[in-house]
């Protein structure tokens, strides 16, 4: 179907009006018509009405248009219906459009808000007659500003839209149409991390606004979707990598003849940590280091044994999910937990990381690195890597995307 051409129609103007709220527009058939005498003229029954952007102007005349066919295309010059949903259709009572005659119609809209509307159609000309048609105004759509993704998660922020109740983010790997998962958040909020998402996959987001009219939701139209990989996971011999960092924790196990003792560069950076805080008056020292698959097991069972296993597992890892078998991890002076008011804790906690390591296990994190707060443990990353995840305030598993609970 062919458009009116929106410069065509404003030379034809020939009375301009400031009636706000009404729309005018000509009727533009289109296409090839071939006439055949014993052919009756064709009957619209039922004819689509598009409506498209809105000038600044309302007019109250246009000069009709020669009919070259039987469809009718609404140029809309003033108003808010080219949000309306489904396209209008009309209906002229069986009426018969003839080829080469001139036709004007008119609408006047009832209102622009989101919901359900009445549009008044009216036809001039050789006929008249003028009928409501309902129609929808929906909210208008917001965009998607910024996506980050981690192992199983992805963060995204989107542009506010005034007058709606809410917000629809639909995510799903983008190699697959369907089904896709739905998140709903409230009017207020702008940014959702979604979590659960399936390793090494590409996803593609996008987000949608709608408002509860009589009970029911009416929506944007979707944003422009955007697709993000997710942050790669590996696993080597057994042994899990993200961002070439060794993961072992609850989810994360290790096989049991990995390691062989405690790694050379790790061991290096505490020596020269170790100096700098016995320069400042500070003493630390190893006193758990590299632990084998075996002695994790004893050390497991001895805590069960004396606690129950629930207790076991807030405080000790199972054999093959602790870190002290990486060789990276080193306990240092004491692990009672009046270690964390001392002197040597504080500073640990205040410089450690500019030699490489984190406090694996902060304090206030237990429901995300599946372990009570040891101010005495910490893990060797590097020095780039310990700096960034320390001054996110972010645990490993957060930083990354990462959980940590077994599967029993």
């Amino acid at each position: 179907m062919g458009i009116v051409n929106r410069e065509k129609i404003r030379k034809m103007i020939m009375k301009r009006s400031a009636s706000i709220g009404t729309i005018v527009a000509a009727v533009l058939l289109t296409g090839a018509c071939t006439q055949k005498p014993a052919t009756p003229p064709q009957t619209l029954s039922e004819a689509p009405v598009s409506v498209v952007q809105p000038s600044q102007e309302a007019v109250s005349t246009v000069p009709a248009i020669k009919i070259n066919d039987c469809k009718i295309k609404l140029e809309e010059l003033h108003g808010n219906t080219e949000k309306s949903q489904p396209d209008v259709t009309i209906s002229y009572r069986n009426k018969t459009l003839v080829e080469g005659t001139d036709y004007v119609v008119s609408a006047e809209e009832e209102s622009s808000s989101v919901g359900k509307h009445e549009l008044t159609i009216t036809m001039r000309g050789d006929y008249e007659g003028s009928q409501k048609v309902p129609y929808i105004v929906v909210p208008d759509s917001p965009v998607l500003t910024a996506c980050s993704t981690k192992v199983t998660t992805a963060l995204l922020e989107w542009t506010a839209v005034k007058d709606v109740d809410g917000y629809e983010l639909e995510y799903v790997p983008a190699d697959q149409k369907k089904p896709a998962r739905i998140a709903r958040v409230g009017k207020d909020t702008l940014s959702c991390e979604l979590q659960g998402l399936l390793e090494n996959r590409t996803y593609r987001f996008r987000v949608r606004s709608f408002k509860v009219v009589d009970g029911y939701s009416e929506y944007s139209a979707w944003s422009d979707p955007t697709e993000k990989a997710l942050t790669k996971i590996k696993t080597v011999n057994g042994a899990t990598y993200v961002d070439d960092i060794l993961i072992v924790n609850k989810t994360y196990p290790l096989p049991a003849d990995y390691g062989y003792g405690e790694d050379p560069e790790a061991l290096d950076a505490f020596y020269r940590m170790q100096a700098d805080a016995a320069a400042e008056n500070i003493w630390i020292g190893i006193i758990s280091g590299y632990r084998s698959y075996s002695v994790q097991s004893v050390t497991y069972q001895s805590f069960v044994y004396d606690r129950g296993q629930y207790e076991a597992d807030r405080v000790s890892a199972r054999p093959g999910h602790s870190e002290h078998q990486t060789g990276l991890a080193f306990d240092i002076n004491s692990t009672a937990f009046a270690f964390a008011d001392t002197p040597e804790a504080k500073w640990l906690a205040r410089n450690c990381s500019q030699y490489g390591f984190i406090i694996r296990y902060p304090e206030g994190k237990e429901s995300v690195t599946g372990y009570q707060y040891e101010s005495w443990h910490i893990r060797y990353l590097g020095v780039e890597k310990a700096q960034k995840i320390t001054a996110s305030g972010l645990t490993l598993e957060e930083y990354y995307g990462l959980s940590s609970r077994y599967a029993d």
